[in-house]
Order: structure tokens, then C-alpha cells, then sequence
């Protein structure tokens, strides 16, 4: 367990990810960003009249359905908040493909036994790293020695092959 927890820890860091999985030192993992919605920024009074001014919500209000709809202000706004989106998104995806390629190791390496009981679908892989980590110090307390005792048992009770020569 040990070799794989190292190997597994050194994918982590290349891949820019320890810092969510790290049990001592977790950092919150990135969320999707939220697209900006049109409807949220100031609405001209009268979108064929650039001119025409800011339009207050009100009792006949109607929220702005199409960028040609925004003052000019609301307009920038707009354009600048979806380019933050999309340097957001941007990031997110990488960290995303980043993290597929880690879920990849772990099912490549990684018994179906172990999977089953220590990899829960819907769970991030700073849970399946510490559900793993503690199906490891299981095995390697409990299980191996058991299976190291039975080992040598059938090994010394094995019959003998007498030589041929004797």
C-alpha cells in the first residue's frame, strides 16, 4: 500500500490536485462557475432607442432577454463577467480532466474488491484516497499476517520429495 499511496500522491501533485486530497492541509475542491444570465443586468427603457435610458424594475418590468436589450453599462458588465466565466470554466474543465485522469489510476490499480467497498460512486477522491488509505492499514495489519501465517503453515507441513540419488 505504501508504493501505491506514493505513486498515487506523486500523480496527485503533477496533477495539481494533492491540495484537495491532502487529509491534513484539504482545500475546498474548485465548484463550477455559474454563467452569467442576461437577465440579471440593467434593461434600456427602449431597446430600439440607445438613448432611452435605464429601465427600474417595477410592476411592468420585463427582464432583458437578449444583450441588444442592455444599457451600455449593463452590456459591459455582462461581457466582463462572461469572460471571467469562461477563464473560470476554463479552469475548472482542466481540473476536471486532471481528476479523471487520477480516477483512471485508482481503477487501473486498484482491486475490484477494494473499489467496491472504498470507492463510492459520487464521492470526491480525497474520500476514496482515505477510505483506501484505511482498507490498506486494514490489510496490511490484519490480513497479511493471517495470510503470511497460512503461507508458511502449508509450506512446512508440504511433503518432502526424497532425493532421487538416496
Amino acid at each position: 500500500m505504501d508504493s501505491w499511496s506514493n505513486e498515487f500522491k506523486k500523480l496527485a501533485h503533477a496533477y495539481d490536485l494533492w491540495q484537495y486530497i491532502n487529509p491534513t492541509d484539504r482545500i475546498r475542491w474548485p465548484q463550477r462557475p455559474e454563467l452569467p444570465e442576461i437577465r440579471d443586468y440593467p434593461r434600456q427603457a427602449d431597446p430600439d432607442d440607445p438613448d432611452s435610458g435605464t429601465m427600474t424594475p417595477g410592476s411592468d418590468y420585463i427582464p432583458p432577454r437578449r444583450i441588444g436589450e442592455l444599457t451600455s453599462e449593463g452590456r459591459a458588465e455582462y461581457e466582463h463577467d462572461i469572460r471571467i466565466y469562461s477563464l473560470k470554466e476554463t479552469a475548472y474543465r482542466e481540473t476536471k480532466k486532471q481528476e479523471q485522469k487520477l480516477v483512471e489510476f485508482i481503477l487501473k490499480t486498484v482491486s475490484a474488491t477494494y473499489q467496491k467497498t472504498s470507492c463510492v460512486t459520487g464521492d470526491r477522491l480525497d474520500k476514496w484516497y482515505q477510505e483506501l488509505q484505511r482498507s490498506g492499514v486494514v490489510y496490511n495489519e490484519r490480513l497479511r499476517p493471517k495470510a503470511r501465517d497460512k503461507y508458511h503453515k502449508a509450506v512446512h507441513t508440504a511433503p518432502k520429495i526424497n532425493k532421487l540419488n538416496e
